[in-house]
């Protein structure tokens, strides 16, 4: 869904909506953190507006979450179901810096000295 919006306007009908909509899809769903996410979308279309680039779904995303805003991955919608990716990645790379930084040496059959 595609809405035009006076987003200079935050008080305006339009903007105040967006914002309902934007605090459901949040971890915290309390309306101050709907705020600060529609602050930080305005700030990520600004500097897109400016590189004259712009963003798929998951550059949205991990721009909302550079600016510390956190989306639920609960539910059925598109960001939720990117969310629950990123965790899944996120756990993946945890586990693979904890395996990958101990070596396991009883398989040797020698002991090492502790200190």
């Amino acid at each position: 869904m595609i809405w035009e919006l006076a987003v200079e306007e935050p008080e305006g009908a339009g903007a105040l909506l967006a914002t309902a909509h934007l605090t459901a899809l949040l971890e915290t769903r309390q309306a101050q953190n709907g705020l600060a996410a529609w602050n930080a979308l305005i700030g990520l279309a600004g500097e897109a507006a400016r590189l004259r680039g712009g963003y798929e779904m998951a550059g949205w995303l991990d721009g909302l979450r550079g600016k510390g805003v956190l989306v639920a991955a609960g539910g059925a919608t598109p960001a939720a179901e990117l969310q629950r990716r990123y965790e899944a990645l996120s756990r993946y790379k945890c586990r693979l810096r904890r395996d990958g930084s101990v070596i396991d040496l009883l398989g040797l059959g020698a002991e090492v000295p502790c200190r």
